[in-house]
């Protein structure tokens, strides 16, 4: 808990709090909270929302991560109220943090352990995705040597541009397929850091590069509706593949179970509005029952068979993008099947 005046200065700091001070605050009391915590982004994020809370602004359940005096990173919800003398005149603010580091280090272990099962059920497009480069270096690798097979035989002078552009071509499908496994380590690295500005294309396509081998391989059809023009949103790059790649394993599981109805079809379609830029996710399976709909992003809700779904997947979605500032929603849709909505509010130019 920490005490700031009007002059943000610190009043009060229970014990837990001093653990924030970078520097022992003096006994008169003077000297601002800036001065006194340290710096970095969540000291800025933590003043910021001091200020608008002396603005009369409300200020409640702000995850904030900050540094302690040791230098360790540390998660906080904060809240703050006026600080009223016996008149009820505010001179102040009262700062309550509540400390949630291991809440949130235990979430970050079950986002990564769905990341590596998510690679796992994932990998025959995996296998598919870099065997493609690496049968082509095998056959330009046997052109090759049967031309300086050739070429030795009959006393052939190099052809040093058919040799170059073989060569050429090798190199691209090498990096093809490094850019494949580097993407593929990544992901299965955990992330942190701030939201950053990403292409929502690239990482749209990256999470379907996951999953087209596999759809193929169980005749689902899969679309991909996008706009030409780049769209630009704010998020993690990781954790929004890991968000689109639940819904994705949510629709491939409700149009197998309804295969009996026909074709089986997963649509995905990037569009930006005026105030918001969506992804839908649409599938060709039964929908959702009305019954279900309100509970779908519970955690362990699911109405899988036992031994088919743990019922984290799409709470864990509901997580990871609200932590971007984004939302998710479900609806059925009126052709049939149900369509998953993810939106991003547009950042000011």
């Amino acid at each position: 808990m920490l005490v700031v005046d009007n002059n943000y200065f610190l009043r009060e700091a229970n014990a837990d709090a001093q653990e924030l001070l970078a520097t022992n605050p003096s006994p008169d009391g003077h000297h601002p909270l800036s001065e006194l915590l340290a710096p970095g982004p969540g000291t800025e994020r933590l003043l910021a929302n001091l200020q608008a809370a002396l603005l009369g602004q409300t200020v409640s359940n702000v995850e904030i991560q900050m540094d302690n005096n040791t230098g360790d990173h540390l998660d906080f919800v904060w809240n703050m109220a006026p600080h009223r003398d016996a008149n009820g005149n505010a001179i102040g603010i009262i700062c309550v943090g509540q400390n949630i580091t291991e809440l949130k280090q235990a979430q970050q272990r079950v986002i990564h352990n769905s990341r590596l099962t998510t690679l796992g059920e994932m990998a025959t497009s995996i296998a598919h995705e870099i065997n493609q480069p690496l049968a082509v270096i095998r056959l330009t690798t046997q052109n090759l040597l049967t031309k300086v097979a050739v070429g030795f035989a009959k006393n052939l002078p190099l052809d040093t541009g058919f040799f170059q552009s073989k060569l050429e071509r090798i190199d691209q499908q090498v990096a093809r397929a490094a850019v494949i496994t580097d993407h593929m380590r990544l992901f299965g690295h955990k992330e942190q850091g701030p939201k950053i500005q990403v292409n929502a294309q690239s990482v749209i396509q990256n999470a379907l590069s996951l999953t087209a081998e596999q759809y193929r391989l169980q005749n689902i059809e899969l679309t991909y509706e996008k706009p030409e023009e780049e769209i630009t949103i704010t998020a993690r790059t990781l954790e929004l593949e890991q968000a689109l790649l639940n819904v994705l394993s949510n629709a491939e599981y409700a149009v197998n179970k309804s295969s009996s109805l026909g074709h089986k079809h997963i649509c995905i379609s990037l569009s930006k509005g005026t105030t918001a830029t969506k992804i839908e996710i649409s599938d060709s399976g039964a929908g959702i029952s009305e019954l279900t709909l309100p509970y779908i992003f519970d955690p362990f809700y699911t109405t899988k068979e036992p031994g088919e779904g743990t019922g984290l997947g799409l709470s864990e979605t509901y997580k990871l993008l609200s932590d971007m500032g984004a939302s998710i929603s479900a609806a059925n849709s009126p052709s049939g099947g149900a369509t998953f909505t993810i939106e991003f509010a547009n950042t000011q130019a």
